[in-house]
């Protein structure tokens, strides 16, 4: 096959994977606020000179609550850099293939829930089970509730707070988009809120959960805290693990893990420069 046929196979196949996702929208409203954003989002991508960082903020505005359906629920979009996120199979396509394995009655804690992208798909696999929902960022959290809301679910425990390795007020450093805010101390971003941080041994504690099968960690560097402060869980519950690990972490992840006798693999399909997600299951019995 030429590279012309390539560069046109492509070309067919984004545009195929737009038109799929504009149909996605709830509504008629939705879809034409799909449209306008993928205009807007084209134009900004060829970086036109002056208008190009307005052309962000307005798209952000766009689609923000616009409402998307992605594999069986529907849910309120927040901002440009959640696109991406129910956009075909382009964002993390390989963690639903561990989410399937799932039962029925089982316990999941998604720590940094985000909008809810994977605690509403397992709460409505999981029906007689519960998604205990973790989430820092105040607007992110209320996004959250609205997509709860939205999917008619009971069985999630949605706490806007910050998982941490033990209960203290923490600053959380917010970024331009709403995927990247941070525990760790940074110079890129200047804006910070202040939110509470708590170990999640404590709140399952609270929460008199008899049973954790599967927890999610994505916290943008803050993983050790969250592992410490989940020890107790994970020596009683042994409980299966989806974590992202950054690049200056994965000594000291692999080390705590393996002192509790987990074994890891890491998700060859997530592996970057900067990161890579690690699967890991308990050795034990």
């Amino acid at each position: 096959m030429s590279k012309e046929q390539v560069a046109k196979n492509n070309i067919l196949h984004r545009l195929r994977r737009r038109i799929t996702w504009i149909l996605q929208g709830r509504s008629i409203k939705d879809k034409m606020r799909l449209i306008l954003f993928t205009i807007l989002w084209w134009l900004y991508s060829v970086k036109l000179p002056l208008v190009s960082q307005y052309l962000h903020q307005i798209a952000d505005t766009v689609v923000k609550g616009a409402t998307v359906y992605c594999k069986g629920s529907y849910y309120y979009l927040i901002d440009a850099a959640t696109v991406h996120y129910f956009l075909g199979e382009s964002h993390e396509p390989w963690m639903w293939n561990y989410l399937k394995s799932l039962k029925d009655n089982d316990v999941f804690v998604d720590v940094g829930a985000h909008i809810g992208l994977y605690s509403i798909y397992v709460a409505r696999i999981s029906k007689r089970g519960k998604v205990i929902a973790i989430e820092p960022h105040p607007e992110n959290f209320q996004f959250l509730l609205l997509n709860i809301k939205l999917n008619k679910l009971r069985n999630v425990i949605a706490l806007n707070l910050a998982a941490w390795k033990e209960n203290v007020e923490l600053p959380l450093y917010i970024a331009d988009s709403s995927g990247g805010h941070t525990l760790k101390p940074t110079t890129a971003r200047k804006r910070v809120v202040s939110i509470r941080g708590r170990r999640l041994d404590d709140i399952i504690g609270e929460l008199g959960i008899s049973k954790v099968s599967f927890v999610k960690i994505d916290v943008e560097g803050a993983e050790v805290e969250v592992l410490e402060g989940l020890r107790n869980t994970l020596r009683i519950h042994r409980p299966k693990l989806m974590v992202e690990v950054w690049k200056d972490n994965a000594g000291a992840v692999r080390r705590f893990l393996e002192d509790l006798n987990y074994s890891i693999q890491k998700v060859s399909e997530s592996i970057s420069k900067d990161f890579c997600y690690i699967y890991a299951t308990s050795s034990l019995k």
